[in-house]
């Protein structure tokens, strides 16, 4: 399950619903910015039921990305981008 949750970021249209079941390679939504955002960015949360208060989150890791700035530069397998990572995805 997969829930994003509507705003100013994502365009109207683009996201997926409150408990869609979603695959890999899937589009969950555009991705923008506005108000305080510098960059653009999507959040999402991964839970193991469609219920906000009946669910516990699950962790969950890119299979691949490359970081290009500031720090820890260089492709990425499983594992999550931290805090302020400049990165793009194959």
């Amino acid at each position: 399950m997969c829930a994003l949750q509507r705003g100013a970021w994502i365009p109207e249209g683009s996201e997926r619903g409150g408990a869609d079941e979603v695959v890999r390679g899937q589009v969950l939504g555009l991705v923008g910015n506005s108000g305080n955002s510098s960059e653009p960015h999507l959040h999402f949360h991964v839970t193991d039921a469609g219920s906000t208060l009946g669910a516990e989150g699950i962790p969950y890791a890119f299979p691949a990305f490359e970081v290009r700035g500031p720090a820890n530069a260089g492709k990425h397998l499983r594992e999550l981008p931290t805090e302020g990572e400049i990165v793009s995805f194959p």
